[in-house]
């Protein structure tokens, strides 16, 4: 029994809604257990925006958000926009497991195997075996790209705590910056008064 966070592409994305249906039958029968969902998108310039399950996609109502919608938000942020735009898309294959990096981590593995204007299903399940998600998806014209949800969970948690840290930074460099401001116009109405009374002292001495 294996815990993962699994990717899945399609080739034609009108298929994802049979792929939910496939899946949700395999939980049902119990071959794996479904823990949470969600459907991303890419948009044609590079950024990732979570779809509406409830709205656009049969069976998602029920098993939305969780880590798979946590991922989803995290691809959707600052990260993701670093990642679509400094990465290249991966479609999948052989020749792409040679171009992946053994260093890339396991939300940039999946930011890079949703190509420009494509979308893709993020689930969290536990798996008895690969070979019944593998075999559900493959005869729908689709690949699982999975990582241990372990794995996931960790860079979840980082990516949490390093936007944490640019936040509380960004928050002392204004602060620091707005000092430098009440700094620079004190000294300006400072100088102003030194002026004016120079000025007031000049004209008694008149």
């Amino acid at each position: 029994m294996e815990e993962n966070t699994a990717l899945i592409t399609f080739a034609d994305d009108s298929r994802i809604n049979a792929g939910i249906n496939a899946i949700e039958l395999a939980a049902t029968n119990g071959n794996l257990e479904l823990r949470s969902a969600a459907v991303l998108s890419r948009t044609p310039d590079g950024r990732f925006e979570l779809r509406d399950g409830a709205d656009d996609f049969e069976g998602l109502a029920t098993v939305g958000g969780g880590l798979a919608g946590s991922l989803v938000g995290v691809l959707g942020g600052p990260l993701g926009v670093l990642l679509g735009g400094s990465l290249g898309a991966l479609t999948g294959g052989v020749g792409d497991a040679a171009r992946a990096d053994e260093s890339d981590g396991a939300i940039e593995l999946f930011s890079r195997y949703v190509q420009p204007g494509r979308t893709a299903l993020l689930i969290e399940l536990v798996e008895y075996t690969p070979e019944v998600l593998d075999r559900a998806i493959a005869d729908l014209g689709g690949w699982v790209y999975r990582e241990p949800t372990v794995v996931v969970e960790a860079e979840l948690q980082a990516a949490d705590e390093a936007a944490r840290a640019a936040e509380k930074e960004a928050r002392k460099k204004l602060r620091e910056q707005h000092k430098q401001e009440f700094r620079e116009k004190r000294e300006q109405h400072k100088q102003a008064f030194r002026e004016k009374k120079e000025k007031l002292a000049s004209s008694f001495r008149a």
